[in-house]
């Protein structure tokens, strides 16, 4: 022992050399051990974020599939809708060109009627003049 004071006996525990060996050894064995559970965490830690981001680009990615075929979806609906608009728009012009067709064959037949009014209100109004 080149340390005197080291030598020194303590009942049931050993010499103070022993006991400041095994507690330097026990907290150099701590410090590595802490060391290697920190590295170990950080390792655990970085492969679980790249797992999570993995993950959510995966999720990104579905969630962008399903919106592209929403897209499609709604597109191919709202062409359906303009065909659909296009071809009532048609029928209520052709239905509209009936009721106008209509319209003026009566007005013509009532614009008949009435000349054939006028033609004989005149000719009474000769008639009446002439007396």
């Amino acid at each position: 022992m080149t340390i005197p004071g080291f030598a020194f006996e303590i009942p049931l525990l050993g010499s103070l050399a022993n006991l400041t060996g095994m507690f330097l050894g026990a907290l150099v064995s701590g410090l590595i051990g802490a060391l290697a559970l920190n590295i170990i965490d950080r390792f655990i830690s970085k492969r679980l974020k790249k797992e999570n981001d993995k993950q959510q680009l995966e999720k990104e990615n579905e969630i962008i599939q399903t919106q592209e075929r929403l897209t499609v979806v709604t597109e191919n609906r709202v062409a359906e809708n303009k065909v659909q608009v296009v071809t009532n728009i048609a029928h209520r012009h052709d239905e509209a060109g009936k009721h106008f067709k209509d319209v003026k064959s009566r007005i013509e037949k009532n614009d008949a009627e009435s000349n054939k009014l006028h033609n004989a209100t005149v000719n009474i109004n000769k008639d009446i003049n002439n007396l």
